[in-house]
């Protein structure tokens, strides 16, 4: 999900009156900022389990594994909200490995030898994170940016 935001352009002219070095740095902090209280509510209505439901992973996992970081895509920074799951590009094992999330978020089938016997509803926690507070991330985004600027003035 791609949110196109107006009214930055107050802050955008603020912006430029820094040298870019420390415009990346406030810029990727208030972003981080931002899809701090997305994650924050994500981990609220993630589902937790018993050891039993989560056949020998410990409750919790789900909730354990959303995690955030901004990184750069073509050459802007941007937040990303990251469930870490399956084995990292090292070869190195996650410790909270949410893999199932995708089953959880949008529901899948039951299959019972090779036949389709229902279907498990789905618990939306991503999108409703996202629905519910993007607003407010932006808005904190931008709180902290020009709060970061007023700083850099003194």
């Amino acid at each position: 999900m791609i949110v196109e935001i107006k009214g930055f352009d107050e802050v955008r002219k603020r912006l430029d009156e820094f040298p870019e070095k420390l415009q990346k740095k406030v810029v990727r902090q208030g972003l981080k900022a931002g899809i701090n209280i997305i994650v924050d509510e994500a981990k609220a209505t993630a589902p937790v389990g018993s050891i039993y439901w989560n056949k020998g992973k410990s409750p919790g996992t789900l909730r354990n594994a959303i995690t955030s970081r901004v990184a750069t895509k073509r050459g802007q920074p941007a937040a990303v909200m990251l469930l870490t799951h399956g084995k990292s590009s090292r070869g190195i094992f996650v410790k909270n490995d949410a893999f199932y999330w995708r089953f959880v978020e949008y529901g899948h089938a039951m299959i019972r030898k090779n036949k389709k016997t229902g279907k498990v509803m789905p618990i939306p926690f991503l999108r409703t994170a996202i629905l519910k507070k993007w607003q407010m991330a932006v808005e904190k985004a931008k709180e902290y940016i020009i709060q970061r600027l007023d700083e850099g003035l003194r």
